[in-house]
């Protein structure tokens, strides 16, 4: 059972839940309380709402080969399964380049603590892309597998320095930088296991 008290927080995939209609009642007493998941919740649904507003963008090519020679005369009928299959990989596609999209928004600089809040934004927008680009199920060579596994690790290490220094703006911007950039690293990272993935289609 969650408990939310002595300073802890839901993590991204708990707020969206909340989005989802699937949060317990007392994650939703907590977030309601809360200022600062208030804060979050509301930078995660401007995140996918943007993502959601995007133009819808071609699948790669060979997705649409896929489609083309499971739709031959002379091929046996699709099954529900596949079609649905051929279906979500056509969104799956369209998501990715939207995410990708977004790593390369430029970001106006700004001073002080206005610019950690900005690379707070950014961070909370690429974790709830990370959110729906991680699937355990997808297969991952030993060194994508790595890149992954100490990109994570630097984050955690962050995650702790940056706590340690609440008050020290310039140390916690520095720090702050570094985690959106390590970020946008796991992001890529997560997003060629993707491609790979469907290039298996």
């Amino acid at each position: 059972m969650e408990n939310y008290e002595n300073g802890q927080h839901p993590d991204t995939a708990e707020l969206l839940s909340i989005s989802a209609g699937d949060a317990s009642a007392e994650l939703a007493r907590h977030v309601q309380g809360c200022a600062a998941c208030l804060v979050a919740l509301d930078e995660m649904q401007h995140t996918r709402d943007t993502l959601r507003h995007l133009p819808l963008q071609e699948p790669p090519e060979h997705v649409w080969s896929v489609i083309e020679s499971r739709l031959d005369a002379g091929q046996p009928a699709v099954g529900v399964f596949q079609r649905h299959m051929v279906r979500n990989l056509s969104i799956a596609a369209s998501f990715l380049i939207a995410v990708l999209s977004l790593l390369f928004i430029p970001h106006a600089p700004q001073q002080g603590s206005t610019e950690i809040m900005s690379l707070a934004s950014e961070s909370r927008g690429l974790e709830s892309a990370l959110a729906y680009l991680v699937d355990d199920s997808q297969a991952m060579d030993l060194d994508t597998a790595g890149r992954i596994a100490s990109y994570e690790d630097r984050i955690a290490a962050l995650d702790v320095a940056i706590s340690e220094h609440p008050e020290k703006i310039e140390i916690r911007k520095t720090m702050m930088q570094e985690r959106v950039r390590l970020l946008r690293g796991l992001v890529e990272a997560r997003s060629e296991t993707m491609m790979a993935a469907l290039r298996t289609y």
